[in-house]
């Protein structure tokens, strides 16, 4: 019965796993449902989790097999058909989430996605997500910049990740960037905060006016 019901498991199939337990308990039509509220809270997480792992599997290889097919599509006016539609507006809205928990923010990437979201007419889903991951992201990159005087490179790149996603249409929250960044200016002003060059300068107040906050 162990190895029938972790089989069972691993296939992300609750049906056969109930089928096994109902089997083997018989008359006392023992279900999953009997469990303590944690370790049912468990199991359901584990077979749900595996069963989006592999949804996402599937998408991701329907939007990627199908979209010369669905290119031509829209170049022709031919109407694309829902079930298409529905993978490429999930796979572009799954990957603007990740974008944001990427080790490294590369610009490429985000415009990419634009340019996806533009191209089919997409709707942005799950906003307030989307807003938090950006948004603490943003922060992070700011603050670790000040604190090691990143290349410039990366200051004018964050610079063009805040407008890409205004572009969007997608309003971040800038209150924590904007605490950080304000302090920033004061030691500026002050002098305890020494800016390597006049170019660090410039990229500096750029993307200031993004986060609304001024250095004079």
């Amino acid at each position: 019965m162990t190895e029938l019901a972790v089989d069972a498991f691993k296939s992300t199939n609750l049906g056969d796993v109930i089928a096994i337990m109902q089997s083997y308990f018989q008359a006392h039509q023992f279900t999953i449902w009997h469990l303590f509220r944690d370790e049912k809270r468990k199991i359901l997480d584990q077979i749900t989790g595996k069963s989006l792992e592999q949804a996402e599997f599937d998408f991701r290889s329907i939007y990627n097999d199908n979209y010369q097919l669905m290119s031509g599509m829209q170049l022709s006016e031919i109407p694309i058909p829902e079930a298409y539609q529905n993978v490429i507006q999930y796979v572009v809205n799954k990957d603007l989430k990740q974008f944001f928990q990427l080790p490294e923010l590369y610009l490429e990437e985000l415009q990419r996605l634009e340019q996806e979201i533009v191209k089919w007419k997409i709707q942005i889903t799950d906003k307030q997500r989307l807003v938090l991951l950006a948004s603490e992201r943003i922060f992070r990159e700011i603050k670790d910049m000040m604190e090691h005087h990143s290349d410039i490179s990366k200051v004018k790149n964050l610079s063009q990740v805040v407008s890409t996603m205004q572009k969007l249409g997608v309003e971040l929250d800038f209150w924590k960037s904007q605490n950080y960044f304000y302090s920033a200016v004061k030691d500026y002003q002050s002098g305890k905060l020494v800016l390597a060059n006049g170019e660090w300068l410039t990229a500096i107040k750029e993307l200031g006016m993004k986060l609304k906050v001024r250095m004079e």
